[in-house]
C-alpha cells in the first residue's frame, strides 16, 4: 500500500484563492478534478482522433504518405520530447499558469491545424499541439497530486484523472469516425477549441494558483539540463520514428541515436554538477516510479498498435467505411467505459498493484486472440473478441501505473513527475509505431512482392504485427509480478 504523501510545501499564493486543509487537501478538490480531467479527455482525444481523418487528409491535401506520417509523428514527438520540461515549469512556474498556459496553445494550434492548406502546415499545426499537450498534461496531473491528500482520495482521484485520459484515446477514434462521415476531416481539430474554451474559463475561478511558497527553499530552472534532456529525447524519439519509415540501419536513426546517447552522458554529468537539477536522484531511486514509467511503455507501444493495425484491418480488409470502422472501435471503447466507471470505487479500496497484473493478462489474451485475424473472417469472430478484451485491460493497466508512479512522489516534484511518467509514454508509443507496425507492414510488403493477394498480404502482416504485441503485453505481464512480489514483501 502506498504510504501517505507530506504536505506539500507550495500553496496558492493567491490570497483569495481557498486554504489546502492537511487532512483532505483542498475545499473544491472535486471541481479541480472535473475541470483538468476534460483538459486531460480532449489531449489524449486528439492524439487517435486524426487516424481515421487520414485518407480524407490525404486526398483533400494531397498529402504524400510519409506527409501522413508525419502527421500522426509530429504530435508523439514534440509531446514526448517536453513533457519533462513541461513538468518542470510546472513546479517552478506555478502549476494552474503552466496548465491555462499549455490549454491555450493548444486550442489555438487546433484552430490552426482546422485551416491548414497544405500538409506542411497541418504538420507544424501538430508539433504546435504537442507542445500545448507537452505543458497541459504533467500540469493537471501535478494540480491532481497537490489538491488531494488523503491517500485513499488520491487513488480515486488520480485513478479518475487517468481513467478519463484512457477512455479519450480510445474513443478517439470512434470520434474521428463520426466526424469525418458526417462534417468534415477539418473539425476533428477545430472541436477542440470550444473545449478548450469551456474549460478555461471553467477553470479559471476554480483552480487555485498553486505557486511555490515565497519562504520555501529557492529552486532554479536548470536551463542547460532542460535542453539537453529534452534535446536527448526529442533525437530518441526522432530515431524511433525514422527507423520505422527507413529502416534500423539507415544513417538517420543511428545518427539519432547515437546524438541521443551522447546528449543523455553530457546531462548525466551536468546534472551531477548542478545544485538544482532538473532530474533529482531522489526520483531516480524510487522504484515505484521507474518501475511504472516501464509499464507504461510497454503499455502505450501495445495499445498504438492495436489501434493503428485494427483501424486499417477493417478499411483495408474487411472494406469499412471510416464511419463503420470508428464504430468498430467501440468493442474496446465500450468495456473500456465500464471499466472507468467502476475502477475509482475499486481503487479506493484495492491497492493498484493487484489490479494492473490483471490489466495486463487480458491485455496478452486480447492480442493472442488478434494473431488468428484473416483476409476472409469477419468482424464478429476475429475482431470483437480481441478487442473487447483489450479495451477492458486498458483501464486496468494505464490507471494503476499512473498512480503508482506518482503516489509516492513528493508534491513538490509531483508535476516533474508526471512529466516523466508522460515522456515514457510517448517514447513508448514511437517505439510501437517503429517496431511492431514497421513489422506488420514490412511483411504485407514482402507477401505482395511474391504477388500475394493484397488483402491476404495485409492479413498476414497484421497477424505478424499481433504476434509482437503479444511479445510486448507479456512483457508487461512479467512487470506487473514484479510489483505483486514487491508488495507482498513489503507487507511480510
Amino acid at each position: 500500500m502506498p504510504h501517505p504523501t507530506p504536505p506539500e510545501r507550495a500553496v496558492a499564493a493567491d490570497p483569495a484563492a481557498a486554504p489546502v486543509a492537511e487532512d483532505r487537501g483542498h475545499p473544491r478538490r472535486w471541481a479541480i478534478l472535473v475541470v483538468v480531467g476534460i483538459a486531460g479527455f480532449m489531449a489524449m482525444l486528439d492524439s487517435t482522433v486524426v487516424n481515421v481523418a487520414l485518407p480524407a487528409i490525404e486526398s483533400r491535401l494531397k498529402a504524400t504518405a510519409g506527409d501522413l506520417q508525419w502527421v500522426l509523428d509530429a504530435y508523439i514527438l514534440v509531446f514526448g520530447g517536453l513533457q519533462l520540461l513541461g513538468g518542470r515549469m510546472a513546479d517552478l512556474l506555478g502549476r494552474r499558469r503552466t496548465f491555462h498556459t499549455g490549454l491555450v496553445l493548444f486550442a489555438a494550434a487546433s484552430v490552426a491545424c482546422g485551416f491548414a492548406g497544405s500538409p506542411t502546415v497541418l504538420i507544424v499545426g501538430r508539433a504546435v499541439q504537442g507542445l500545448g499537450a507537452a505543458l497541459l498534461t504533467p500540469g493537471a496531473q501535478s494540480i491532481v497530486v497537490t489538491v488531494f491528500r488523503h491517500p485513499r482520495e488520491r487513488r480515486v482521484a488520480l485513478s479518475i484523472w487517468s481513467g478519463l485520459s484512457v477512455l479519450g484515446g480510445t474513443l478517439g477514434v470512434v470520434a474521428g469516425g463520426v466526424i469525418v462521415n458526417y462534417l468534415d476531416w477539418r473539425w476533428a481539430f477545430f472541436v477542440n477549441a470550444p473545449i478548450a474554451a469551456l474549460v478555461l474559463l471553467a477553470g479559471i475561478p476554480v483552480v487555485p494558483a498553486l505557486r511555490p511558497a515565497a519562504d520555501g527553499p529557492r529552486r532554479s530552472f536548470d536551463i542547460p539540463g532542460a535542453l539537453l534532456v529534452t534535446a536527448a529525447l526529442l533525437l530518441l524519439v526522432y530515431g524511433l520514428i525514422t527507423a520505422g519509415e527507413d529502416g534500423w540501419l539507415t544513417p538517420a536513426p543511428l545518427g539519432s541515436f547515437g546524438a541521443s546517447v551522447l546528449l543523455f552522458a553530457v546531462f548525466a554529468v551536468v546534472e551531477q554538477r548542478s545544485g538544482d537539477p532538473l532530474v533529482p536522484m531522489r526520483l531516480l531511486t524510487m522504484g515505484s516510479l521507474i518501475s511504472s514509467s516501464v509499464g507504461l511503455m510497454f503499455t502505450w507501444a501495445g495499445q498504438i498498435s492495436v489501434f493503428f493495425m485494427a483501424s486499417l484491418y477493417q478499411q483495408q480488409v474487411l472494406g469499412f467505411s471510416p464511419l463503420k470502422a470508428g464504430l468498430g472501435m467501440l468493442a474496446m471503447g465500450v468495456p473500456a467505459l465500464a471499466v472507468v466507471v467502476v475502477l475509482p470505487r475499486i481503487v479506493g479500496r484495492w491497492a493498484p498493484q493487484w489490479l494492473y497484473p490483471v490489466g495486463a493478462a487480458l491485455f496478452l489474451l486480447g492480442a493472442l486472440d488478434l494473431t488468428r485475424l484473416s483476409a476472409h473472417g469477419s468482424y464478429t469472430a476475429g475482431l470483437l473478441p480481441g478487442l473487447g478484451l483489450i479495451g477492458f485491460a486498458m483501464p486496468l493497466c494505464f490507471v494503476p501505473l499512473l498512480t503508482m508512479g506518482v503516489t509516492d512522489v513528493p508534491p513538490a516534484d509531483s508535476g516533474l513527475a508526471s512529466g516523466l511518467l508522460r515522456t515514457i509514454s510517448q517514447a513508448g508509443s514511437a517505439l510501437g509505431m517503429a517496431t511492431v507496425i514497421t513489422l506488420a507492414l514490412g511483411h504485407a510488403k514482402q507477401l505482395t512482392a511474391l504477388h500475394h493477394p493484397a488483402k491476404e498480404a495485409l492479413a498476414a502482416g497484421f497477424r505478424w504485427g499481433f504476434v509482437a504485441t503479444s511479445g510486448v503485453a507479456a512483457a508487461s505481464l512479467v512487470l506487473s509480478l514484479f510489483f505483486v512480489a514487491r508488495s507482498r514483501g513489503a507487507a511480510r
